[in-house]
């Protein structure tokens, strides 16, 4: 066989084999890999230039030792009176080298350079890209997750392609290349030595692969116990008040002690099964070494290869073991960096619960009618909240919604906003079916002031001006007037620069609500939410809230949730529900004119003006 058919069948062999190792890794991170595939290929100018480049500064590498080889060759045929005849030859062969490793850094260099702008690149857009979809899962979604673990499983999808692209780029391609010349050049010199550390590697190659994919599950199990401590933890940092205030410090880190105890059981699980692993490995190699070099011996003895051969030889034969000491544990961050990632890959994965309707349009307002029309809800499929519910609101008219906890008054205004789908009927505003109109542009009708606002640790400027994103400071100041939080706001330490810790936590709960009224104020929907936005203030500011509310809807049509029925005596229309149902309906006055009322024997055993539970 010629030299060039050797060199031919040994990429060829190696091609087999790489195309079936990327099939055979797919297999257990194949959502991840198309994942991180689709965020490579769109950068696939500067990962040609990457491929091309460490494939170049590798063969530069990978040819200096044969001009070794050369070198050690002539010496070893030279008598001493031949030295003087010989020199040039040697220092042409050393240029060469000097030459080969110029090469090279100057590739890595360039390696290195384009690597600084393609990884921080695609780490950023991953970030931006699971932060983009996390933000359009439904209400059903965030209520059943914990806000901390969500956070951890978005940062963890972007360091597992942090280390996922270390591996594969710096260790395994670089590999590849060098088991693709290693195999060519011992082949092309001596056939025999090629055929070994061909069947070597194969094997090598595959077992590790397979002994990869064989513990990948315990890395799974380890991963999700992290997560699992990770949502303990955020739990227990979102509710710290409670902990204290019930003193469960103890109950809590007896809880979290045993979360970590099955993450550290599983930790060492994997981590032993690894060191077996290594204990084979080792064994296995040194039966490369020993077979090899004596066969080279052998093939020496034979006249069939130079003594600069055995140079070669134990120079690529180490070189490459190194490497593939390194394989396993490269395939094992790889499929770690899979399990890292398989949470959030499952959330991104995941379909909208609630998204806009093929070919939805712009609600387009003129009026503010709203119409619930044979609608029928419920959280759970078994359970219905809303039975055939019926209800129209006038354009322009106050309803407020009056009953116990539980019985569907905030279910209402959820449905309204399309937080959720209901599962029959439909929602109308001015004829238009909620479903078939865009979300964003139905949101953007509705102005919210929920009974426990949360706000973003920004600064209170920003927190107001959050209902209209080009408010001017002016703007912000006027609505934080009409909402009696100027005042207070004046007396914080930067002012309207003052931020508010996370989820406002550094203000009292009237505090918040009253900036959630603000931003109401200043966003000025036409159709406007109350739920509970007067509960947490005092007889004074709640005078001055309502008299501020009493202008703000003017005009617009406005649903308002109450427990406090003082503050929905002026309501155009007073529903009573229970069960779902409107059992009674009429203005204040009206309602406390029926002597067996539900509404009248709620205002009766109301005590300080809150309804009782």
């Amino acid at each position: 066989m010629s030299a060039e058919n050797k060199l031919f069948s040994a990429f060829a062999t190696l091609q087999v084999v790489s195309r079936y190792f990327f099939v055979a890794m797919k297999i257990t991170g194949k959502q991840t890999l198309a994942f991180f595939w689709k965020h490579i290929w769109n950068l696939k100018g500067t990962a040609t230039i990457l491929m091309v480049s460490i494939t170049c500064a590798v063969t530069f590498e990978m040819v200096i030792p044969i001009f070794f080889m050369k070198i050690f060759d002539v010496m070893l045929g030279t008598s001493a009176d031949d030295v003087a005849g010989v020199l040039p030859l040697i220092f042409q062969y050393f240029a060469i080298m000097v030459a080969l490793d110029l090469g090279m850094n100057v590739f890595w260099r360039i390696n290195e350079f384009n690597m600084d702008s393609f990884q921080p690149k695609i780490l950023k857009n991953i970030a931006t890209e699971a932060f983009e979809y996390l933000q359009y899962h439904s209400y059903r979604f965030f209520s059943n997750q914990f806000s901390g673990s969500l956070v951890r499983k978005v940062s963890r999808l972007v360091w597992s392609f942090n280390k996922f692209i270390d591996r594969v780029y710096w260790e395994v391609s670089s590999l590849l290349v060098r088991i693709v010349l290693t195999i060519a050049i011992l082949w092309w010199i001596n056939a025999w030595v090629g055929v070994v550390v061909l069947v070597w590697t194969v094997i090598y190659f595959f077992a590790s692969l397979w002994i990869s994919k064989w513990k990948y599950q315990f890395d799974v199990e380890a991963s999700r116990r992290e997560s699992m401590i990770s949502a303990n933890l955020g739990d227990v940092i979102t509710n710290i008040l409670n902990v204290q205030l019930f003193t469960s410090h103890k109950s809590e880190s007896r809880r979290f002690e045993a979360n970590a105890e099955s993450w550290r059981a599983a930790i060492k699980r994997s981590w032993r099964i690894g060191t077996y692993i290594n204990l084979g490995q080792s064994i296995f190699m040194l039966l490369l070494e020993l077979g090899l070099l004596y066969l080279a011996i052998r093939l020496w003895s034979l006249s069939l290869v130079t003594a600069g051969f055995l140079f070669l030889l134990h120079n690529y034969i180490w070189g490459l073991m190194w490497r593939l000491w390194d394989l396993r544990r490269m395939m094992q961050t790889i499929f770690e960096s899979f399990a890292d990632a398989e949470e959030m890959i499952a959330i991104l994965r995941t379909p909208h619960e609630v998204t806009d309707a093929p070919g939805a349009k712009k609600l387009k307002l003129s009026a503010g009618k709203i119409d619930f029309h044979q609608v029928t809800f419920g959280y759970e499929d078994h359970q219905s909240i809303l039975k055939e519910f019926e209800l129209t609101i006038q354009p322009g008219q106050k309803v407020a919604f009056v009953g116990h906890s539980g019985e569907g008054k905030t279910t209402l205004t959820k449905l309204l906003m399309r937080f959720f789908d209901i599962q029959s009927g439909e929602i109308l505003i001015d004829g238009q079916n909620i479903a078939r109109v865009t979300l964003d542009s139905l949101r953007r009708s509705i102005s919210l002031v929920p009974q426990d606002p949360v706000l973003f640790h920004r600064t209170l400027l920003e927190n107001i001006a959050y209902g209209k994103k080009d408010a001017t400071t002016d703007e912000v100041i006027r609505a934080a007037n009409l909402a009696n939080c100027h005042d207070f706001i004046m007396k914080t330490p930067k002012q309207y620069d003052t931020l508010v810790g996370e989820r406002g936590i550094k203000l009292s709960g009237g505090e918040r609500q009253r900036i959630a009224i603000a931003r109401a104020i200043l966003e000025n929907a036409p159709i406007v939410i109350l739920d509970e936005a007067t509960s947490s203030l005092d007889s004074h500011s709640e005078r001055l809230i309502q008299e501020a509310l009493h202008h703000l809807l003017k005009g617009k049509t406005a649903i308002m949730i109450a427990h406090r029925l003082s503050t929905i005596m002026e309501a155009d229309r007073i529903l009573v529900i229970e069960d779902g149902k409107v059992v009674e309906e009429g203005t204040h006055q009206q309602l406390l004119e029926r002597p067996e009322g539900v509404y009248r024997h709620l205002w009766e055993i109301q005590a300080g003006g809150f309804l009782g539970e």
